[in-house]
């Protein structure tokens, strides 16, 4: 599949495979405005965790993305 969305200052876009609860993100593309020093770090850290990310898991209606150490990097729920 593909994911998209925004990564607080930039676009991005990146392909993902599932197997199971295992997740993996292909190499994320973005694009290149340029923001706020802030934002611009907000959006490196985010862009980092989302590559560690390894398992996902769906519960009470919210995604939980994992890394493989257990650590919960990420909490999302549909708008």
């Amino acid at each position: 599949g593909r994911l998209g969305g925004n990564a607080s200052c930039n676009l991005i876009m990146a392909t993902y495979t599932m197997d199971g609860d295992r997740l993996t993100i292909g190499p994320t593309g973005a694009t290149r405005k340029l923001c706020p020093p802030a934002l611009m770090e907000q959006e490196q850290r985010f862009l980092a965790a989302l590559e560690e990310v390894v398992k996902a898991e769906i519960r009470n209606e919210l995604l939980y993305l994992y890394s493989a150490d257990a650590r919960e990097l990420f909490r999302a729920s549909r708008q």
